[in-house]
């Protein structure tokens, strides 16, 4: 947004990106790899479809965020 190519960040803040963007990426994918091989990529995609309600919950139990009933529809 402000046009810097690096963002004006503390190293503890980058360094939590970067494990996040590591786990995200790396770790995620050779799991969703594994799945495929193991269980078939139509059960595979099927869990991944899960993936908004559990960030929902896990939202809601560890963060104390409030979602609307529109948001849960």
């Amino acid at each position: 947004v402000s046009g810097a190519w690096w963002p004006n960040a503390m190293a503890t803040q980058m360094a939590l990106l970067f494990v996040s963007g590591w786990i995200g990426l790396a770790l995620g994918d050779q799991v969703l790899f594994y799945a495929f091989s193991r269980i078939g990529p139509r059960r595979a995609v099927l869990l991944m479809t899960t993936a908004p309600l559990f960030a929902t919950l896990f939202g809601v139990v560890f963060l104390g965020e409030q979602i609307a009933p529109q948001a849960w529809l």
